[in-house]
């Protein structure tokens, strides 16, 4: 019940109902006046190490026997207090912040009670006490008050109750030695009991007021930030369903010549690598094979200027790999800032009936392996030439692989998230990566472990009746 009035009478005073809030805003709220908290008590801190040591070193000249020594030793710890908080401070964790903080509170301000306390009776009973020292001790009893304020984000409202236990107890010690003016004296303490209490009031419900808009502000910049993320998505997707759309190869392609078997596992949601394939009126078949430099958007973008390329040249029946190698070049010239912005490494592959033309835009050989089993013979095969998007004139002649007749074989061109360099340099490992794809295809692939776009195409001899 007293909760209750006190409750809306805090409301009344202030606009602020501190029983209104939802348990995970009252926990912020908690967690975050405790921050706010530790922050100032430190700052309290900083400044009581040096203004309470300097009172005890100047005790002696300001007060009259018997009190200095007494005063001297309780300014002192005052401030070897300070010191020690500050030392242990930054050991506190979140279990025991609050109970430190709380603790440190109620020294700090027991001890300053105490201190100024001894003045005050010291200024009210001695004769030898002037009406400067009256003066002073006044002005450290209210700015014990206001150092009371400093804890308010800790203790809360139970300020006000040290509040009225301080002034209370100074009423009636002044009352119990007989001070002249009591009257007075209970006029001016009561004046500053309701001022700081209607300031420890309306401070606690500002900070707990800020706190709680605080907590809305991040709210409402998370919500907006999963917008805006969740828009971003949406236009990857897009973006990759429009890049995977665009003259996608076949899984794969069985006739009387050859057949073939295209691979791709994209890394991320946008892809850096890309896979063309079409097929030309004498029956021979273009594969490409590339590389953009760089991850995620930027990359991507080159790709689908690259696939745009490719597209534009499939209702042309006359292909020119070097003609449309040369058209990527410049376009990616012209797209970049400077040269070398935007490259590409690319493998270009012309497949016929017992031959294959390799183009190579300085990409990774192409491997052929002879036979089966562990007697299988691997030869790679090197192109020359420069990548693409770094010179105006690029000059790429092709190189002819002969296959096999009568042997069973299969040439693989890829990128380096699937033939990255582990794989290349031992035949092993290459023989390994040929029997996978043969026995369980793609997952062969998926559990390859580079973490990159995986692209593989497997030329081998036709299965075809």
């Amino acid at each position: 019940m007293p909760k209750n009035i006190l409750h809306k009478a805090l409301k009344f005073f202030t606009g602020y109902d501190t029983s209104s809030l939802q348990p995970d805003d009252a926990s912020f709220v908690s967690q975050w006046l405790t921050d706010y908290g530790r922050r100032i008590v430190h700052n309290q801190a900083r400044a009581s190490t040096v203004s309470y040591l300097l009172a005890a070193a100047c005790t002696s000249f300001i007060v009259p026997p018997p009190f200095d020594t007494a005063l001297t030793l309780v300014l002192m710890v005052i401030g070897l207090e300070s010191v020690g908080w500050l030392i242990l401070e930054p050991s506190l964790g979140r279990k025991n912040e609050l109970m430190a903080l709380r603790i440190h509170a109620f020294l700090a301000n027991a001890l300053a009670f105490l201190g100024m306390s001894i003045f005050m009776y010291g200024a009210l009973t001695r004769d030898n006490y002037t009406a400067a020292h009256l003066i002073i001790a006044g002005m450290l009893w209210g700015g014990l008050g206001w150092n009371f304020a400093i804890f308010t984000p800790i203790v809360g409202y139970s300020n006000i109750y040290f509040l009225f236990g301080l002034y209370g107890s100074t009423l009636a010690v002044t009352y119990y030695i007989g001070a002249e003016d009591f009257d007075a004296v209970a006029y001016v303490v009561m004046l500053l009991v309701v001022t700081l209490a209607g300031f420890f009031i309306a401070q606690f419900s500002g900070i707990r007021e800020h706190a709680l808009l605080k907590r809305q502000t991040m709210e409402l910049e998370r919500q907006n930030q999963i917008l805006k993320l969740q828009a971003i998505e949406t236009e990857m997707q897009l973006a990759a369903q429009l890049q995977a759309n665009l003259a996608p190869p076949p899984a794969e392609v069985d006739d009387a010549q050859h057949r073939v078997r295209f691979f791709h596992v994209q890394y991320g949601i946008l892809g850096g690598d890309l896979l063309l394939a079409r097929d030309l009126s004498d029956g021979s078949q273009v594969i490409a094979v590339g590389d953009v430099t760089g991850k995620g958007v930027p990359a991507a973008m080159v790709v689908q200027v690259v696939q745009s390329l490719w597209a534009d040249q499939l209702h042309i029946q006359d292909f020119s790999p070097i003609e449309w190698l040369n058209m990527v070049n410049k376009t990616l010239l012209t797209i970049g800032s400077k040269p070398g912005t935007h490259t590409l490494t690319l493998g270009l592959l012309i497949i016929h009936a017992n031959h294959a033309d390799y183009y190579c835009a300085g990409h990774l050989p192409v491997y052929l392996r002879s036979g089966n089993g562990p007697q299988a013979k691997f030869k790679p095969v090197f192109g020359i030439g420069m990548p693409l998007g770094i010179v105006d004139q690029i000059e790429i002649s092709p190189v002819t692989i002969q296959l096999p007749k009568a042997d069973s074989y299969t040439l693989l061109l890829g990128s380096d998230g699937i033939l990255d360099w582990e794989t290349r340099k031992h035949q092993s490992r290459l023989n390994n990566l040929i029997d996978s794809i043969d026995q369980r295809g793609i997952e062969a692939l998926r559990e390859h472990p580079v973490d990159d776009d995986k692209i593989l195409v497997a030329i081998s001899e036709s299965n075809a009746a």
